[in-house]
């Protein structure tokens, strides 16, 4: 089973787990709001707003090995849009990843 949605903060320690692989990124509660995809309840993807004094950045889109390339960095991104998406959201990237972001 599939399920996309955005963690409560007490889940947020689940994103910190995934993030170990992904430069050990921690959440804050008072800023973020941090989207994922579960596959058969595991947490196994993730998008994370940010909100900063001066807008709203998105990050922490990473998919561990082996889910990767089915989806579901999108559908957690699609997800942060959804809920998120009313003002303009900045996203650093590398040049790679510019297409992934565009679509």
């Amino acid at each position: 089973m599939i399920e996309t949605r955005e963690l409560q903060r007490d889940e947020f320690h689940l994103a910190e787990n995934l993030w170990e692989q992904y430069h050990g990124q921690k959440a804050d509660p008072v800023h973020d709001r941090i989207f994922g995809v579960f596959i058969d309840g595991k947490f196994s993807a993730s998008a994370r707003y940010v909100k900063h004094a001066d807008g709203v950045e998105m990050d922490c889109v990473f998919v561990p090995e082996p889910e990767g390339g089915k989806g579901y960095a999108r559908d957690a991104v699609e997800d942060l849009i959804k809920h998120c998406g009313s003002e303009p959201i900045y996203i650093h990237s590398t040049l790679a990843l510019i297409p992934f972001y565009t679509t």
